[in-house]
């Protein structure tokens, strides 16, 4: 899906790995748009599991973001990125 992104006239958008997603996290009140829930890493964890990230937009800094596991199977938000 972010790979097939055209927007803005740029089509060179990709899907973040967990670390990538943890500086978006960082930054995540520049970007906006973003939900409270789980965002999907491009980081494998063997061949059928993955990271994501659990956005907690009321949370306080210090318990986000959290990284966890699931499977690839589970659907999720994604936030594509591209770079520069």
């Amino acid at each position: 899906m972010c790979s097939d992104l055209s927007q803005n006239g740029y089509n060179d958008w990709y899907l973040p790995s967990v670390d990538e997603l943890e500086k978006v996290w960082d930054y995540r009140n520049g970007f906006g748009g973003f939900a409270e829930g789980d965002y999907l890493s491009s980081t494998q964890i063997g061949a059928n599991e993955v990271n994501y990230i659990f956005f907690n937009m009321g949370g306080s800094p210090q318990h986000n973001p959290l990284i966890e596991t699931t499977g690839k199977d589970q659907p999720m938000n994604v936030r594509a990125i591209r770079s520069y």
